[in-house]
């Protein structure tokens, strides 16, 4: 499922990450997934959210520097095989991953993916319930 990731820059300090998550859940926004990367000229925290226009809206009004991307959002079995399935068959239909977060919980593996084409990208794990190609060693589902 397509959706739009919203990634804010900040200085780095935690308190700053805990202000951020905390003004966007004050004003009833869900956070689905977030992630911190940090480098040595800043640090980037990506949210995906219940309102990401909402959010991007508060984020800027307070004056933090927010860049909004379109990624897809895929769960797959948490099954050695599976995460390699999803990028091969990316790779075979020419889907190029520009970022991608993946973990695993349990029996379920989730992948949040910035590809290089969206609807592409989406089109390909757009399944109807229960049916997933024969070349596929793990299932994998539409999130």
């Amino acid at each position: 499922m397509k959706e739009r990731q919203l990634s804010v820059r900040i200085d780095g300090h935690d308190d700053e990450t805990e202000k951020i998550i905390r003004t966007v859940e004050n004003e009833g926004i869900h956070i689905k997934r977030f992630d911190i990367t940090v480098d040595r000229k800043c640090t980037t925290l990506r949210l995906t959210v219940s309102d990401a226009e909402r959010a991007e809206h508060i984020l800027r009004s307070e004056g933090y520097d927010v860049d909004v991307n379109q990624v897809v959002c895929i769960q797959c079995a948490g099954t050695p095989g599976a995460v390699s399935a999803v990028l091969a068959r990316m790779s075979r239909e020419n889907v190029a991953v520009e970022s991608v977060h993946a973990f695993s919980q349990g029996y379920t593996a989730e992948i949040v993916i910035r590809p290089n084409d969206t609807d592409a990208c989406e089109r390909l794990f757009s399944y109807e319930k229960g049916v997933r190609p024969n070349d596929e060693p793990a299932a994998i589902f539409k999130y």
